[in-house]
């Protein structure tokens, strides 16, 4: 199988033969889906990896009564529950589109058992999961080390198109300050 957004970014990764994308296009699902839809609720086992083929989705949690946006995922990047994959417990978190958005799909498990039967796949899985832990401790150093202007540029710069497509207070949630300082951090790039 030839151009899966999901294939080629492992691909990217190590090389997949055509045995291994055929295998691994089986268990990959499509769908368009509206704004606002809820790819996962709190309290809900995580199942499934979504990649984002084209739109805009957000991971958040609930702290006191108020949504706190903890991860992004637009135009070609992926979005999950990873605690709740990992370890089955309830997840602590939602998923949400933020606008219409075409995304695939696969099961975890599934996943896991096409990794067990091609292990080049097991091996680009590996080290795209490096890439993302070492996002993860780019994102902490971020809220530790830099201003909210630093950290909204690092948002602007990871996630291009972003600023135009997202509300302003996930913007502000993510990046751990206000609606406001981030009006003020635009209306003086502008």
């Amino acid at each position: 199988m030839d151009n899966h957004p999901i294939i080629d970014t492992f691909a990217m990764m190590h090389p997949l033969s055509a045995v291994i994308r055929e295998d691994f296009a089986s268990i990959i699902h499509f769908q368009s889906l509206p704004k606002n839809t809820l790819l996962l609720d709190f309290g809900k086992k995580a199942t499934t990896l979504f990649f984002i083929q084209k739109g805009l989705a957000r991971a958040y949690y609930n702290r006191d009564g108020e949504e706190v946006t903890y991860y992004f995922a637009i135009d070609g990047q992926f979005i999950g529950a990873v605690p709740s994959l990992f370890d089955g417990r309830p997840s602590l978190s939602a998923i949400q589109l933020i606008e219409q958005s075409d995304i695939h799909y696969f099961s975890y498990l599934d996943f896991e058992d096409c990794c067990a039967r091609h292990h080049d796949l097991e091996r680009a899985a590996r080290k795209l999961s490096s890439l993302v832990i070492l996002r993860g401790l780019e994102d902490l150093e971020s809220l530790r080390f830099y201003s909210a202007h630093e950290r909204y540029l690092m948002v602007e710069k990871r996630h291009p198109g972003i600023m135009n497509r997202c509300p302003l207070k996930y913007i502000a949630s993510y990046i751990g300050t206000s609606q406001v300082s981030v009006s003020r951090i635009r209306a003086g790039l502008q």
